[in-house]
């Protein structure tokens, strides 16, 4: 039991000590925003994203624990709200347009 322990070592949640999970030859530099996948270069995030389909988008509306919310979730969050507002903004906008059209050729089919 102890020669197990000797080379046990716990996972680390640093990027720098972490293995790439996809060549597990080098030391990861990056982390997929999505996933947490560790990755080491961009040939590894590329073969990351094609093997496991992953946008490497952050999750924008997953839960964020009240413990771990923090200034940069708050603006995060702000930004998300913000966009939001806008898009639905613009759709209401295209919205009025096609109506617009349609009215215009319903009156002209005739």
């Amino acid at each position: 039991m102890n020669a197990i322990l000797e080379h046990y070592t716990p996972p680390s949640s640093k990027i720098s000590e972490r293995i790439c999970e996809m060549c597990t030859e080098n030391a990861s530099k990056y982390r997929c925003p999505r996933c947490e996948m560790a990755t080491c270069s961009l040939p590894c995030t590329v073969k990351h994203k094609e093997i496991h389909g992953c946008s490497g988008q952050r999750n924008r509306a997953a839960f964020i624990s009240r413990v771990s919310f923090d200034d940069a979730s708050l603006s995060s969050d702000i930004a998300f709200l913000e966009d939001a507002a806008r898009r639905t903004v613009l759709a209401k906008d295209r919205l009025r347009s096609v109506v617009c059209l349609v009215n215009a050729f319903d009156g002209s089919i005739d």
